[in-house]
């Protein structure tokens, strides 16, 4: 794994996961390719603002066009993701499914309407029903994606590796 791939995750690592690090393992991902073209627009659209998730010191802190950038020199220029901090947003998403179904997974649930399962939110109701496009991208694409489901897996607590 080169360093480049690594620097990102570590802000994310260390104030996101309460779990044991291995030190050695990346965080897992699924299909890039398919995260670019099926979840990331939602993500840039719906939780990647200043305001929200487009912030180096937020927990689950996304990479957005226009918004928070690994250069920041190219914060606000509204110009594509480079391959690594799209890279990174697939795996700090990713990171939600580990030990849980994708539908529970809390990157899903947080921003869902309360009364459809979801979760309180300080970003309040993103979307109001799991069918709703931007949270089916989400689900499907966290289920096609290579993470451990079994918690013993990860040593038994469900912390990240």
């Amino acid at each position: 794994m080169r360093t480049a791939h690594v620097l990102p995750l570590v802000s994310v690592l260390a104030t996101a996961c309460a779990g044991p690090a291995s030190g050695s393992e990346p965080l897992p991902n699924g299909d890039l390719a398919r995260f670019v073209e099926e979840v990331q627009p939602y993500l840039t659209r719906d939780c990647a603002s200043g305001g929200c998730h487009g912030r180096a010191e937020r927990p689950y802190a996304l990479f957005a066009p226009g918004q928070y950038r690994r250069d920041p020199a190219r914060t606000h220029l509204d110009e594509p993701l480079d391959a690594i901090e799209l890279d990174a947003n697939a795996r700090r998403t990713a990171a939600f499914a580990i030990g849980v179904a994708p539908h529970d997974a809390l990157v899903v649930r947080k921003p869902l309407a309360l009364r459809r399962g979801g979760v309180w939110h300080g970003g309040g109701e993103v979307w109001t029903e799991p069918d709703d496009e931007g949270c089916a991208a989400l689900i499907a694409w966290l289920g096609s994606a290579a993470v451990p489901r079994d918690a013993a897996v990860l040593g038994g607590d469900g912390g990240v590796p």
